[in-house]
């Protein structure tokens, strides 16, 4: 009997072929069906988040990882916290190429440093400060853009040379054995059996396994839900000391 908190995927798999009994022929397409599945739930039940530490290249650049579904958050340590990046769409894309190389072409706005309340190097002038009077909230010193059809993050305003990314992960190791929360696998196996059911003319069944993943999926859900003490915290942190009358 394995009572393991961690399972891996081929576990989950064979699992699959023995309840359905299905000849071991099916089992690349199982495991096909479970990576689906892995994905699925690290995007829309699951946290499943990932942090990686990334060194930025010589135009001020991060690449995604090969296993990047989704961004949650990019930033710099600072005083034991995470310092996090805003959003700035109109940062310019690096577009530039010499002799077979991407560089930073400042006549053309590539590179530039965003110094808000200033006169940047290109003659453009920030009225918004950082700090003191005319200050604005939401808006943090660096900033970042994505460039997603080239599967990176522009960054400016930073000196470090690393960054670090926290983004939803697809679950599934290229190199070696997934492993997973034993707490996944029975969702997993839920999701198998609809999906193969799905090709099957039997209409009521193929409904009543997708009701069986789908119940599957609550069931993680309020396993991943903030606790009592969490949701205390929440409420005691909105709370501000005043004057004892």
């Amino acid at each position: 009997m394995d009572v393991a908190g961690i399972t891996s995927l081929n576990k989950v798999a064979k699992k699959s072929l023995l309840r359905n009994t299905l000849p071991h022929s099916k089992y690349f397409l199982i495991v096909s069906l479970l990576v689906d599945g892995m994905r699925d739930l690290n995007l829309f039940t699951v946290k499943g988040e990932r942090i990686a530490r990334i060194q930025m290249d010589a135009v001020n650049c991060i690449s995604l990882p090969n296993d990047y579904l989704s961004f949650l958050k990019l930033g710099v340590p600072y005083n034991g916290r995470l310092h996090t990046f805003t959003l700035d769409e109109s940062m310019i894309t690096p577009m530039t190429i010499v002799d077979g190389i991407e560089v930073l072409d400042s006549t053309r706005g590539e590179g530039i440093t965003r110094v808000d309340g200033k006169s940047n190097a290109d003659g453009t002038r920030f009225v918004e400060g950082q700090s003191g009077y005319n200050t604005r909230g939401g808006v943090n010193e660096f900033y970042m853009k994505f460039d997603l059809p080239n599967r990176r993050i522009i960054i400016d305003g930073v000196s470090r040379t690393e960054c670090t990314l926290m983004y939803k992960s697809n679950g599934v190791s290229a190199t070696g054995e997934t492993l997973i929360p034993a707490t996944y696998e029975e969702s997993l196996l839920a999701w198998v059996d609809w999906r193969l059911s799905l090709g099957d003319r039997e209409t009521a069944w193929s409904e009543r396994n997708e009701a069986r993943y789908y119940q599957e999926v609550a069931k993680l859900k309020f396993l991943e839900s903030p606790s009592v003490e969490m949701l205390f915290d929440g409420i005691y942190a909105s709370y501000r000391q005043g004057v004892k009358r």
